[in-house]
């Protein structure tokens, strides 16, 4: 472990892995499954700028319809879906005190905060925050390749950091929770399980 994808916050009883300033490519695979739909979700936010800095560069570039730096993405057999950014949800939880940040560092404009730091990010995931899911095939090899990466490349000011927690697994509409057949899926034991792949 080089310290660029750590699993953090595991006083909250609710670690969470983050992986900052690096491209990211975390992998499973799934054996045994029954063939059909498959829906995967994780609890997962990514942003390119933290702080103060971020929130101007955010609110500006949404107010101009200006693209938001994103290459945050779940995956699930050839299916991928871009990992919603940290200041698509808000919270009246005070994570500037928790974090020791100034409140202004992690204030949006409509008075609520973002989380900062990862023990933050295990609050805020506790409380139902960052629900990513993907929806997805499973063939007759009964075969599924599920994770999380982030493709964006350090450049000046722009730092990819991704945070996530909390993968699970349903047979389509929810019917049927699969999670068991994930190894390690809430990283309560650091990353076994999974393939992890740093980059640049």
């Amino acid at each position: 472990n080089t310290g660029k994808i750590e699993v953090k916050a595991a006083s909250t009883g609710n670690p969470v892995v983050t992986a900052y300033g690096y491209q990211v490519n975390i992998s499973q695979q799934v054996t045994g499954l029954e063939p059909g739909k498959y829906r995967v979700k994780v609890q997962a936010c990514s942003r390119y700028m933290d702080k103060a800095a971020g929130i101007k560069d955010y609110e500006t570039r949404k107010a101009n319809g200006q693209e938001i730096p994103n290459e945050a993405y779940l995956f699930a057999n050839g299916e991928q879906k871009k990992v919603v950014n940290i200041w698509d949800e808000t919270s009246t939880y005070d994570f500037a005190k928790e974090s020791g940040q100034a409140a202004s560092d992690l204030t949006m404009s409509n008075g609520q905060q973002i989380p900062y730091n990862s023990t933050n990010f295990a609050n805020a995931f506790n409380a139902g925050m960052y629900e990513n899911e993907l929806d997805c095939t499973v063939g007759a090899d009964g075969v599924l390749t599920l994770g999380i990466k982030n493709e964006l490349l350090k450049s000046g000011d722009i730092i990819p950091y991704l945070a996530y927690d909390n993968f699970r697994l349903y047979k389509m509409n929810e019917e049927e929770d699969c999670t068991s057949m994930l190894v390690n899926p809430n990283f309560n034991d650091g990353q076994n399980g999974w393939i992890v792949n740093e980059g640049k």
